[in-house]
């Protein structure tokens, strides 16, 4: 599944009453984990990152659908937007 989080309007779009929202409760809820057993996600920004430029920049966003996430038990979610790379030496 693809969710939107670009814009503000989409951001707060996303909440319990959003059309983004109830669109993905449906989906989630139709799955067949027995014909589906990966359910993957994918939105371009991050609800995590440590880089402080992006930090909390889809707070909302995570507020309103990681539950809905975990209750469903998405195994693994893809996100873009954040264009560094952290290393150790």
């Amino acid at each position: 599944m693809v969710l939107n989080s670009q814009g503000i309007a989409v951001y707060l779009h996303s909440c319990y009453s959003g059309d983004q929202y109830k669109w993905l409760e449906r989906d989630l809820a139709s799955v067949d984990r027995q014909v589906t057993p990966w359910l993957v996600a994918t939105w371009h920004a991050p609800w995590y990152s440590t880089y402080k430029a992006h930090y909390r920049e889809a707070e909302c966003m995570r507020v309103e659908m990681e539950d809905l996430l975990y209750k469903y038990g998405v195994d693994i979610v893809f996100n873009g937007h954040v264009s560094v790379f952290f290393h150790s030496m």
